[in-house]
């Protein structure tokens, strides 16, 4: 039924919720929260790969529920590591930018403009690290 069904944003709740508590434990950055994650039952790449198989799945049919697709946007404004995430979220945009357009790019913006610093050696100095910065 390609998401239309009475189950999927139940199914989509479930994934986010699992999805958000693989993001956090991963943004902690303390790899023995990440290896006790599911009961230490999975190792890290195992983690690695359901974390990319439940946002794909998320992003899939997020259109079906609004509110949790822009609640995971702006979550990713949030953590300290998000450039992953992101783009992965920007390679996998259509139905999120269907259900939370600004949100969507909110998260482009951030991710593709880098944050200046806030301080310089001299004013009109920049550090330019990558061939379009």
């Amino acid at each position: 039924m390609l998401g239309h069904d009475p189950f999927t944003p139940t199914l989509l709740q479930w994934l986010y919720c699992r999805l958000c508590e693989i993001e956090a434990t991963r943004d902690s950055g303390v790899l023995r929260s990440q290896s006790q994650l599911f009961g230490a039952e999975l190792e890290i790449e195992q983690i690695s790969a359901l974390e990319s198989d439940l946002r794909t799945g998320f992003l899939m049919f997020c259109n079906r529920t609004p509110t949790l697709a822009a609640e995971y946007l702006r979550s990713q404004l949030q953590h300290r590591r998000r450039d992953r995430v992101a783009a992965g979220v920007l390679k996998f945009r259509g139905a999120i930018a269907q259900a939370a357009p600004a949100e969507l790019a909110e998260l482009t913006a951030a991710t593709l403009i880098p944050e200046q610093p806030q301080h310089t050696r001299y004013p009109g100095c920049y550090d330019i690290k990558e061939p379009f910065d």
